[in-house]
């Protein structure tokens, strides 16, 4: 179902060299047979190489098949498959390449080979992933080892034949558009979450999600609608982010239109920046910032009446409609408190509804310290008439909220918090980050019964009220498992312990060394959640082993890039970082 994409680009002290203009290019031969390398985290057998052999091809696109694949089926689904993929081809060069290329810009012209031919490799892979690009394809064997020298695609077989191949070829040829833009042309690194929310976008662009029942779509909203907090900056590659991807870029496309995905990625500014420079550019009024928050409302109400920024506009997303997090207030003579501590991250929304109970109702608001927060709410009364309004936050991200008649004339308050501030250096990060609220829920006929009432009897200890003392009792109950649990994660961190002496060999994206990798991994780990906030040690060095070596080299910036002339991060574990690892693991 998914469309997953791996980056790989190597960067060294010499000036890359890309795409051999000069070099030959010779056109591939149907029948012709490549040793190609794969990424063994999305193969389906976990290999790192396959034979493939080219069973189809027209003026823009060679179709390679893995052999031990293609020879298990019969001659007639043979025939059936090639004719699959030649109505893959008619659409991508009638539909697909046209419109994404017209839009929003080219792809690399011609692989490292001289070959303007863009290769697709089908093979079979692991649930879930329906194809993924290795930008390292695009550079000479010298500059990414794994590299297999061409234009090229990995499409998932089990996909390929169907409906949603086209819908993957999109998404995956939309990244090699965004790497040409970005990566060649202006020399910058698109954020994944835009990256990815730019290529999740195509399927609804090219008019794919049109017919609404078994598209990509569908498939977004439902996987949206399961998990509606999941950030959509912070990219952990699941099926939750690419919902949110893509629902919150249909809603900025339905408002601000295409241009402001094209803009943004023919900008030298990459993810939130890119944006609003986009945004600023086409005439907008409002920035990504306001924009989330009415998002964030949107996917709550979903009704133009109540303006048009609170809906969609797509005939598909009409009916879209997030269910908030339910707070029930227990009817009670008595006053009722309740604390919420919830965990959650930058641009991630969040619906904390409150119902229940009759009094005087007040929201003690508080959130992290160190961010953007901005509250909306959405009060309701008995005639079903809703306002949204903002809870202003002082310099300590606190408010407060007084309703007097909650439970009466007003029957809910949904409260929708979003932590924003952040505007770049997303990729590889997951940061922790908590709000709290506390309802205070005053009865007014305790009221009126204590007015009445003797300072004796206020002051009997038999006067005490059992529902007030069970809810504070529960109340405590919560608090006390909330630290349990913090207690026992922070036992449950492991004591990192070197597991070799020394790193030995250059280390990189997809490198098959699981010992070295681990013992990096175990180094980067004793950095801190600032180097390598996953803090996984699984020998495999993928997209956040990669970023946590960016962040450890730009952190010993002086000893590993000062000497090569670099200012950045490369990801690419040489003699230089390697030394200051097996300082680290000697103790010096």
């Amino acid at each position: 179902m998914n469309a997953l994409r791996k980056s790989f680009i190597l960067l060294f002290a010499a000036a890359a060299v890309f795409f051999a203009a000069t070099a030959p290019a010779f056109a591939d031969n149907l029948g012709e047979q490549k040793t190609f390398n794969v990424d063994k985290a999305y193969d389906a057998q976990g290999r790192l190489k396959l034979n493939g052999t080219l069973v189809f091809s027209d003026n823009k696109l060679y179709f390679y098949v893995d052999d031990s694949w293609w020879q298990n089926l019969t001659p007639i689904k043979q025939t059936d498959w090639r004719l699959s993929f030649a109505n893959l081809a008619q659409e991508f060069s009638a539909n697909i390449y046209p419109k994404l290329t017209s839009t929003f810009g080219s792809e690399p012209a011609a692989g490292a080979d001289g070959d303007t031919h863009l290769t697709i490799l089908v093979e079979p892979m692991i649930k879930n992933a329906g194809g993924y690009i290795n930008t390292g394809d695009n550079y000479y064997k010298l500059q990414s080892p794994q590299s297999n020298e061409r234009k090229m695609i990995y499409l998932a077989a089990s996909y390929a034949a169907t409906p949603l191949a086209k819908v993957y070829l999109a998404h995956e040829f939309m990244h090699l558009i965004q790497f040409n833009q970005k990566d060649i042309q202006r020399n910058v690194s698109e954020e994944t979450w835009l990256n990815e929310a730019r290529a999740e976008y195509s399927s609804t662009f090219l008019g794919y999600d049109d017919v609404f029942s078994g598209s990509n779509l569908e498939q977004r909203v439902r996987r949206f609608l399961e998990q509606p907090g999941a950030s959509l900056t912070e990219w952990d590659d699941s099926e939750a982010a690419y919902g949110v991807a893509h629902i919150f870029t249909a809603y900025l496309v339905d408002h601000y239109g295409i241009k402001i995905l094209a803009d943004s990625l023919k900008s030298n500014l990459v993810g939130i920046p890119s944006l609003n420079y986009a945004l600023e550019k086409n005439g907008g009024n409002k920035d990504f910032s306001t924009i989330f928050n009415d998002w964030a409302a949107a996917v709550l109400i979903n009704d133009c009446s109540a303006g048009r920024e609170f809906c969609y506009f797509n005939p598909n997303l009409k009916n879209l409609r997030v269910s908030p997090r339910v707070n029930y207030l227990p009817s009670s003579s008595s006053d009722i408190t309740m604390t919420v501590n919830y965990h959650s991250t930058y641009w991630a929304g969040n619906w904390q509804k409150i119902v229940g109970g009759v009094g005087e109702l007040t929201i003690n608001f508080s959130g992290p310290i160190n961010a953007d927060t901005s509250v909306l709410y959405l009060i309701c009364n008995t005639d079903n008439v809703c306002e949204l309004k903002k809870l202003p936050l002082d310099n300590n991200q606190k408010g407060s909220l007084t309703i007097a008649d909650f439970g009466a004339k007003t029957t809910s308050l949904i409260l929708m918090p979003i932590i924003g501030g952040k505007l770049t250096g997303f990729d590889g990060r997951i940061d922790d980050l908590v709000y709290n609220f506390s309802v205070n829920l005053h009865s007014l006929s305790q009221s009126d019964q204590q007015i009445g009432s003797s300072s004796n009897q206020q002051n009997n200890p038999s006067n005490i009220d059992l529902v007030a003392l069970q809810a504070a009792i529960a109340a405590l109950r919560q608090q006390i498992a909330a630290l349990q649990a913090h207690l026992a994660a922070l036992l449950a961190q492991p004591k990192i312990q070197y597991s070799c002496s020394a790193i030995t060999a250059d280390l990189y994206f997809g490198v098959n060394q699981p010992a070295q990798v681990r013992c990096l991994q175990e180094v980067l780990t004793s950095q801190g959640r600032e180097i390598y906030p996953e803090a996984k040690i699984t020998g495999n060095f993928l997209t956040a082993t990669k970023a946590a070596v960016i962040r450890f080299q730009e952190k010993y910036a002086a000893q590993i890039l000062a000497p090569a002339g670099l200012k950045k991060g490369t990801g690419y574990v040489g003699a230089a970082t390697r030394n200051k690892i097996n300082q680290l693991i000697k103790g010096l």
